[in-house]
């Protein structure tokens, strides 16, 4: 039996609505293949990638770092920059596996 897709894959709104899910994780992964990054940084990148048609918030980026980081796929350095502390992140050896 053939199961139907019934998403409009070709629709802004679907991929959109994976992006704030699972898709996510990847495109933190990606973003983190070129290097370690700041949050902000990593925002930009995808937001880049994606030609201004995703825009992550601050809500879905910090979150799913934050659960990459407690199952080892990311870790996460801090430094002081400019008097403000910044975080890091960058693939660990699961990650770069996982991704």
């Amino acid at each position: 039996m053939v199961s139907k897709i019934s998403a409009n894959l070709a629709g802004v709104d679907h991929w959109a609505a994976l992006i704030k899910k699972s898709t996510s994780r990847y495109f933190l992964l990606d973003m983190l293949a070129q290097g370690p990054m700041h949050g902000y940084e990593i925002a930009k990148s995808i937001e880049d990638f994606c030609d201004g048609w995703c825009k992550p918030t601050d809500g879905m980026i910090y979150p799913t770092l934050k659960e990459m980081v407690a199952g080892g796929y990311v870790e996460c350095t801090s430094e002081v920059i400019g008097g403000r502390q910044r975080k890091g992140y960058s693939h660990t050896n699961k990650g770069h596996k996982a991704y």
